[in-house]
């Protein structure tokens, strides 16, 4: 079984709550976490050798679209989407419709950037688009 983890950054923290995941699955099964990547910033320190990275270079859009048309190209088992983030939610639901590979959103917190992100769509959309995921992961019941 392949499985891709997307987070919304592979620069920042937001691996520190990917790792403990995509170490367990990995015991068994292909992991690739993908996200967007700045060239300046790198992978998030400490974390650079710690999980196999597929990374979505956004330093450019031609870079970028280029990345993630390739990583469309891949077939993976399931998907499983760290946050409603710009950088993990939107390729996440996209590759979830456009293919039908199950999604598992996992949100872990009240997030401020994902609120503001949110604000952009309807509500209706959005609630349509959380209501039709395989799985949801939520770390406490005032998140459900």
């Amino acid at each position: 079984m392949k499985i891709l983890m997307s987070v919304a950054s592979l620069g920042e923290n937001c691996l520190g709550r990917t790792l403990p995941f995509a170490k367990k699955i990995s015991e068994e099964h292909e992991v690739v976490v993908a996200g967007p990547f700045r060239e300046k910033q790198g992978i998030c320190p400490g974390y650079e050798d710690l999980m196999n990275y597929y990374k979505i270079r956004v330093d450019s859009k031609k870079t970028a679209w280029d990345d993630i048309k390739k990583l469309m190209k891949e077939k993976f088992d399931l998907i499983h989407c760290f946050k409603m983030r710009p950088g993990s939610y939107p390729m996440s639901l996209f590759m979830h419709y456009s293919k039908g590979t199950p999604l598992v959103l996992d949100i872990d917190d009240l997030d401020f950037v994902a609120k503001k992100f949110l604000q952009n769509f309807s509500f209706r959309g959005v609630s349509h688009a959380l209501h039709r995921l395989s799985k949801k992961v939520v770390a406490t019941e005032v998140l459900r």
